[in-house]
């Protein structure tokens, strides 16, 4: 076989075997900081939903304005500018200004709208994507250096981290969301224009002109939110990974996406293909851990535990019961098949978001009707987070190896090389230098206290001798005897030479 025809081969092998990567994410999602960060995100907005669901329309968008306010002061109480300047005064008058307004329009327009909760279920929408963007950062940084370089970071490093790039991750999951809206308003000033009486007719020949311009932006934003799709998988991964900004994470995700389409498509269908079955078989373990207590327990109290028992984890997951143990085995094994290859977003981890986006936590609380009715919905609900948990530490952790893999594939970017925080220490060690260490005093064990100083001795009074010429003669002239000789000898030398 030639070297042509080997080369092929060797690059399908090595991609093959980089794609079993994404195999590690069960592993990955078993962490313990891992599980932690993900169930206190949803804890958190299974909180939240359930008050947006209870709260009146028009206290959600005032809430959501106070603590917008409060992370507002906060954000401006940790920067480093000269909190008595002008400029940082107009900025923080600015923002607090512009969360009033956005507020005010958001209660004008729940007032207006008396059709189907869409209001509502974009607060529901947003309310998510903010948990996220914190927890699922936290959850991508563990799992980025897990996949890295297997070293372990403290919750105490992953919490300022989740904190430092807290504003970059909800820019980021927000910017292409807000690019179309704003398209969309401007689209709807432009056609608000038409309205005018006077300038209705020549308003409309004008907008018939510029209609192909608004095609085309409207093609732009449709491409947009097209890779916006895929390229929630790659954005939180690549805050995690590189620690950039918005701009480098929107920037590499559609690169990524529009590089290597095929490649990304994929790594995606293995994803789903696995994600489906663990978290499928993951769900049969946890429903049926409820479904065994709630049987023995019925079945030695009676109709009265019983009654109070509304909560299945199974009926959640959408997964059908039986009172016959042989036909539970054939439920759960269709269960099965239905949730790998029934539709995309169907499964226990959608069916689980949709019942608490659709209110069904606080009416399962009011239908359970006894305090301890209301403790036993209380810990299956806990049973559910530590599912939720786990099934969101498991979908950031194949996210992260996706994003290593489209990574290496179009920037040739080894899997090892990734962002390290800098440490304090070293950050501020320029700004301020080390003082210099003070003298210590002369101890016992000092060289000084060991030897003292000599003294010098005192010179001694020399003796006068008297001088004898007659010496100084005949050792004058024995020297001018031996020049002479040596004189001679050189001027024989030389003639030697010559």
């Amino acid at each position: 076989m030639s070297d042509p025809d080997i080369k092929p081969w060797e690059r399908f092998c090595d991609f093959a075997a980089e794609s079993t990567r994404t195999f590690r994410a069960f592993s990955m999602a078993l962490d313990a900081k891992k599980l932690l960060f993900a169930f206190c995100g949803v804890v958190l907005w299974m909180v939240g939903t359930m008050l947006l669901n209870i709260l009146p329309q028009w206290l959600v968008p005032i809430a959501a304005g106070l603590v917008a306010i409060i992370f507002i002061f906060v954000a401006a109480a940790r920067s480093r500018s000269d909190v008595a300047s002008r400029n940082f005064v107009l900025a923080l008058v600015g923002a607090i200004l512009g969360v009033i307004v956005v507020v005010a329009l958001l209660v004008w327009a729940g007032a207006q709208v008396r059709g189907p909760g869409y209001l509502m279920n974009t607060y529901r929408v947003l309310w998510a994507l903010a948990v996220a963007s914190f927890f699922g950062t936290a959850v991508c940084r563990i799992a980025a250096l897990d996949a890295a370089t297997e070293e372990a970071i403290s919750p105490r490093e992953t919490l300022r981290f989740s904190l430092a790039k807290l504003s970059t991750s909800i820019w980021t999951l927000l910017t292409p969301i807000l690019a179309v809206v704003g398209f969309g308003i401007v689209l709807l000033v432009i056609g608000a224009i038409a309205r005018i009486p006077v300038l209705g007719h020549v308003w409309y020949v004008i907008i018939g002109l510029l209609y192909i311009v608004a095609l085309l932006g409207g093609l732009f934003f449709a491409i947009t939110l097209l890779v916006y799709i895929p390229g929630l998988a790659l954005f939180q991964p690549a805050i995690g990974a590189e620690g950039n900004d918005s701009f480098d994470a929107i920037s590499r995700a559609y690169s990524y996406v529009f590089g290597r389409p095929w490649r990304l498509l994929f790594y995606g269908i293995i994803a789903l293909v696995y994600g489906k079955i663990v978290l499928a078989v993951v769900s049969i373990v946890f429903a049926w851990a409820g479904r065994i207590t709630n049987i023995f327990l019925s079945q030695g109290a009676g109709e009265k535990i019983g009654e109070h028992i509304v909560l299945d984890l199974g009926r959640v997951f959408g997964m059908p019961v039986s009172t016959d143990p042989l036909s539970n085995v054939a439920l759960a094994a269709e269960y099965l098949r239905h949730s790998v290859f029934g539709p995309v977003l169907s499964g226990p981890f959608f069916g689980a978001g949709r019942h608490i986006m659709d209110g069904n936590v606080y009416e399962t609380f009011k239908n359970a009707g006894h305090p301890g009715g209301w403790l036993m919905v209380f810990w299956q609900y806990v049973l559910l987070a530590v599912f939720l948990a786990f099934a969101v530490s498991f979908i950031y952790s194949l996210f992260t190896q996706i994003y290593f893999l489209m990574r290496k594939a179009c920037d040739g970017t080894p899997f090892e090389e990734i962002y390290i925080e800098t440490p304090e220490e070293e950050e501020y060690a320029g700004e301020f230098p080390e003082k210099p260490e003070p003298e210590e005093p002369a101890g016992e064990g000092s060289p000084s206290a060991e030897a003292p100083p000599e003294e010098p001795e005192p010179e001694t009074e020399k003796e006068d001798k008297p001088i004898d010429l007659s010496e100084g003669a005949e050792g004058a002239e024995e020297t001018d005897k031996t020049e002479g000789d040596e004189g001679e000898e050189g001027k024989k030398e030389d003639k030697d030479k010559e």
